[in-house]
């Protein structure tokens, strides 16, 4: 349960790099693997879309669509 709050409440700083971010998602997603914890594509999805700072809106809403 520990593991997968992490990844939910995963969030990238404005001025963190989207490289950097990705690779502490994939961080998590790592650890939740070796825990043999199955996370759906579409939640990995919701996860980094919910992670990103609001300067990233206009990137999530053409997503949406």
């Amino acid at each position: 349960m520990f593991l997968r709050d992490n990844l939910q409440t995963l969030k990238m700083n404005e001025c963190e790099s989207m490289v950097k971010h990705i690779q502490s998602l994939r961080s998590q997603l790592k650890r939740l693997s070796i825990a043999r914890i199955v996370v759906a594509n579409d939640d990995v999805i919701l996860s980094l879309m919910k992670s990103l700072p609001l300067s990233y809106k206009t990137f999530m809403m053409s997503m949406k669509r």
